[in-house]
């Protein structure tokens, strides 16, 4: 798939951008080694890659990045350019902190408003030019932004919502990784993951109320508030209407 984006894209411009079309939401857990994710850049089907999770498309091109967490991008945003993204939506503040970031980073980028109160607090929100908050996943994060952009159908993989310590991750860590996931505030983080599939029973919700569907389809795991469909199937779906 051709993504229609170019460098002087407005945010509102943005908005049902992709109507009618679908994409692939893919988290960061284990259970995706146990899936062909080769097999979305063979078909050139349109996919996101969350937080450091674009490693594990090292070499191929990576249609969407999201980033909400400000210790994931001061980390790591300086090595992303080594990536083939096409679009990053990161958060606004991040640039409070590292305003040289939207200089530095040379690909195209959406700098996403902060409110305060997430999906659970003050509901989901479907314009993420009047900001996103804080949730207990990056990907509920994401599915707000991807709602914005008009997608019709989200396929969700690689939430397992089953956070082991030793096993937290699909791809390889650093020593600069584990050191940050020992810090106790990085620890805090992942005890809102009990939130996560609540957030998700509000976000198939909307989408339902809006024609639109979300699936997990994921292997195992703990997200249950969203309907399954088995990965193959969802590829097939899709490569039927290419």
């Amino acid at each position: 798939m051709q993504l229609d984006i170019q460098p002087s894209t407005k945010t509102s411009q943005l908005q049902n951008l992709y109507s009618g079309k679908s994409v692939f939401l893919v988290g960061n857990a284990p259970s995706l080694n146990l899936l062909p994710l080769d097999a979305l850049s063979k078909a050139e089907l349109p996919f996101v890659a969350v937080n450091n999770g674009i490693r594990l498309f090292k070499g191929r091109p990576i249609p969407f990045h999201i980033v909400s967490d400000i210790d994931c991008f001061g980390q790591n945003y300086k090595s992303w350019n080594d990536y083939e993204i096409g679009h990053g939506f990161y958060r606004k503040r991040f640039l409070k902190q590292h305003p040289s970031a939207n200089s530095d980073l040379t690909y195209k980028k959406t700098w996403v408003p902060y409110r305060n109160g997430g999906i659970l607090k003050r509901g989901f929100q479907p314009d993420m030019r009047l900001g996103i908050g804080n949730d207990s996943s990056v990907l509920s994060f994401a599915a707000q932004i991807c709602f914005y952009l008009g997608f019709q159908t989200i396929y969700v993989i690689g939430c397992d919502l089953t956070y082991q310590q030793g096993n937290e991750y699909a791809y390889e860590m650093s020593e600069k990784d584990r050191t940050l996931e020992a810090h106790e505030e990085t620890k805090n983080k992942r005890s809102s993951i009990a939130h996560t599939d609540a957030e998700f029973g509000i976000l198939h919700q909307r989408f339902s109320a809006e024609g639109r569907q979300i699936f997990n389809c994921g292997i195992g795991g703990n997200l249950n508030a969203i309907p399954r469909l088995p990965f193959a199937t969802a590829l097939l779906n899709e490569k039927k209407w290419q």
